[in-house]
């Protein structure tokens, strides 16, 4: 201490020590030793499925045999031909297979055909009506188990009874429908009907002769235009699809442009908030209002430029998005009104609470301000985001690849079918499941019986092991985040514990990494182990819920159970990491572990409840207008560019692309300009967070004497009409 100064001067007393706690010690080791336990089961259970998996089986399709096409012997055969399409018409097909018959081919039939036909002729001496039928294009079309001999004595014979019982015996499909290949699976041609064809018309060759089999009779126009309508809504979205990604790579340039500027006016709005953030935070709000009364003026007027236009008068109901063009919505006046309504909503609740919570926000933009002078002085938080983006993408990546090698290590299933060749003989399991790897007629359902495989079955092992690779996604996704915020509340908290703000601690986001790292991973285990056990009930109710509508069992009650078993739930999720969040706050200032940090956050905030939940919310709500505003003014710039609206004023090499729909640049922009704006506000949120409880704390513990002096910043002590006693020096 130097001694008392004149009359009116403060005293001056040597400096504090400065920043976080540096006397710490490791926090919740038997945490961090259970997740490095279990992150190495993790691992095992990837090895198992390395060594058992095989992916292709899920990309590419699979024949009778569980063999995939375009993969070893069948390289030469991409394509899969189902021997019955009419088998694949029921909804139960998408999740229990087609009981058919499925051959790898080098090429899907260019033609329609039926051998069943040919047989029978043959058999009745009538072969002449058959003049071009191709014997060898018909066997391409049997399953690779014929042999050349079977086929040839078949071909050979002198009546079709060989050809038929080839057929009987699912050797060879009673018939081919001229088809296209759509994702690996020969689908028929929509060139095959003419639309004026009647839908009980026999479908006939190019011969005229009549496609039949001995199941189903004659085919006919109605069975065909059956199996195509199955899948025409999934062609029209496969259409969709690719019109959109036409869409995208036209505009590829122009979107990278888009979130480049995107970038740069979220990191300019930043930097701007560095230097005047009372200015930029009441500008947001300025503009947001501004912004959502030209929305409002401007739907108004689209709305009532529409009221003589009868094509206008349409639902928004009516739209197909799928087979309709996107801007069809902005033809009709219900979407103007629409429009209007929203924005009016939004600007009236925006200024209520400007109105009413004027004296709360003031303080909030203090808080925002001494918030923008720390991003300012650790400007490298700003880019940490990255660092988590990146390694949540690569625990993402790691559950998807262990996720596809466990489900494809799955054992083949197969289902009882009737075999054709046993006449007079039922088979009493028929549409039971079945293992065609370990099937024995004579003891799992006689002669009667034949196993055709359908699809990769799951069994119980890979169950289990997919519900600990997702219990480990969540687990490891809320780790990181935590790490996260941990991190950055180091940082933080060193700026704001810190007297003189010239002497923050040089690299202090790197030095609050290695802290958090070095004594803290057994913090951050416990508390995301928390949330991950949550999300896992959470996904258990939601599958309870689905079991029970499945069976029918889900009756009122038993909906109303699980609909506040639900909601629990999810409101301890959200109270756990508002908890865990101001934990980690307190664990990187003061070293505690994770129980304590808990429950000193919590009863800090408790004893300042009204000032923590008003002053929180209003910054979070501040923030998020930031957000809006640097998300609107890329998507209005990217709507006027991309519709055309501003042609004229721009170069000709610089106009807007030909687009399917113009909106899809315009959404996806819009997407990236938010998920980029959350990421740099996200820093601002934890600053804010971090020193608002800081500042708790600082009120409570300090009292202005040389003893326990404030490290609030001057502008915060003057809000609250609080000064220090003494003068430190450094």
């Amino acid at each position: 201490m130097s001694g008392m100064g004149g009359h009116g001067e403060a005293l001056e007393v040597a400096g504090r020590p400065q920043g976080p706690v540096k006397a710490r010690s490791c926090t919740d080791i038997l945490c961090l030793g259970l997740f490095l336990a279990c992150l190495a089961g993790w691992a095992g259970v990837a090895v198992i499925g390395f060594q058992h998996g095989k992916p292709e089986q899920l990309i590419y399709p699979t024949n009778s045999l569980g063999e995939v096409c375009g993969r070893g012997d069948n390289e030469a055969k991409p394509s899969l031909f189902f021997h019955d399409l009419m088998k694949c018409l029921n909804l139960a097909a998408l999740v229990d297979g087609c009981h058919t018959p499925q051959v790898c081919v080098e090429a899907c039939p260019d033609k329609t055909t039926s051998l069943w036909a040919y047989a029978t002729a043959k058999k009745a001496g009538i072969v002449p009506g058959f003049d071009t039928f191709d014997l060898d294009f018909q066997r391409k079309f049997c399953i690779a188990s014929l042999t050349d001999e079977e086929w040839e004595d078949a071909t050979n014979a002198d009546d079709g009874d060989l050809l038929k019982l080839l057929i009987d015996q699912r050797k060879c499909p009673a018939y081919t429908l001229e088809s296209s290949p759509i994702g690996g699976r020969c689908v028929p041609d929509f060139g095959l009907i003419d639309e004026s064809t009647d839908n009980t018309t026999t479908m006939e060759d190019a011969d005229g002769n009549p496609i039949s089999n001995k199941e189903d009779g004659e085919i006919n126009a109605g069975n065909v235009w059956d199996a195509i309508k199955a899948i025409v809504e999934i062609l029209n979205l496969q259409g969709f699809a690719e019109r959109v990604f036409s869409d995208l790579v036209k505009a590829k340039w122009m979107l990278l442009a888009g979130v480049g500027i995107s970038l740069g006016v979220s990191f300019l709005w930043i930097f701007l908030m560095r230097f005047m953030a009372g200015v930029m935070v009441w500008l947001s709000l300025i503009l947001v209002i501004g912004l959502l009364g030209l929305s409002s003026t401007y739907c108004w007027v689209k709305y009532s430029a529409m009221a003589g236009d009868d094509s206008a008068a349409g639902s928004v109901f009516d739209v197909n998005p799928i087979t309709q063009d996107m801007s069809v919505y902005l033809q009709l006046r219900d979407t103007w009104l629409a429009f209007f309504i929203i924005s009016v909503v939004l600007l009236c609740v925006i200024l209520l609470v400007t109105l009413f919570l004027r004296k709360r926000i003031r303080i909030a933009v203090e808080l925002i301000g001494e918030s923008s002078k720390a991003v300012g002085s650790i400007m490298s938080s700003v880019f940490y985001p990255i660092l988590s983006f990146l390694l949540q993408l690569v625990v993402m990546a790691w559950f998807v690849l262990v996720l596809t090698f466990l489900a494809s290590s799955s054992e083949k299933e197969g289902v009882v079918t009737q075999n054709m060749t046993a006449t007079g003989t039922v088979c009493p399991t028929l549409n039971q499941t079945c293992s065609p790897e370990s099937w024995d007629a004579s003891v799992d359902g006689g002669d009667g019986c034949v196993c055709t495989f359908i699809r990769l079955g799951k069994n119980s092992l890979a169950n289990y092991f997919q519900l600990y690779n997702l219990f480990m996604l969540f687990w490891s996704l809320c780790f990181v985040t935590a790490m996260g915020e941990m991190v950055l509340a180091g940082a933080f908290s060193s700026w704001y514990w810190t007297l003189h703000k010239s002497d923050v601690p040089s690299l202090p986001l790197l030095g609050s990494f290695g802290r958090t790292l070095r004594y803290h991973t057994g913090t951050l285990a416990f508390g995301s182990l928390i949330i991950a056990i949550i999300k896992m009930i959470r996904l258990m109710l939601r599958w309870i819920q689905d079991k029970l509508e499945e069976q029918g069992a889900d009756n009122p009650l038993v909906k109303a159970i699980l609909c506040l078993c639900k909601c629990c739930f999810w409101c301890l999720e959200k109270f756990m990491k508002f908890i865990n969040r101001n934990a980690y706050i307190l664990t990187s200032v003061e070293g505690t572990n994770f129980c304590r940090s808990a429950k000193e956050a919590f009863s800090l905030i408790m004893r300042n409840m009204v000032r923590a939940a008003v002053l929180d919310k209003v910054t979070d709500f501040l923030l998020f207008l930031g957000k809006m505003v640097v998300t609107a003014t890329v998507a209005l710039l990217a709507f006027f560019y991309f519709s055309g609206g501003i042609d004229e004023e721009v170069p000709s090499i610089l106009s807007k692309p030909d687009l399917n729909y113009y909106l899809v640049p315009v959404i996806l922009l819009t997407l990236c300009t938010y998920s980029i704006a959350s990421c740099f506000f996200s820093v601002y949120a934890m600053a804010v967070d971090t020193l608002f409880l800081c500042f708790l704390v600082d009120l409570e513990r300090n009292d202005g004497s040389a003893e326990k002096p404030y490290y609030m910043s001057n502008s915060l002590k003057k809000i609250l009409d609080l000064k220090n006693k003494a003068k430190y020096v450094k």
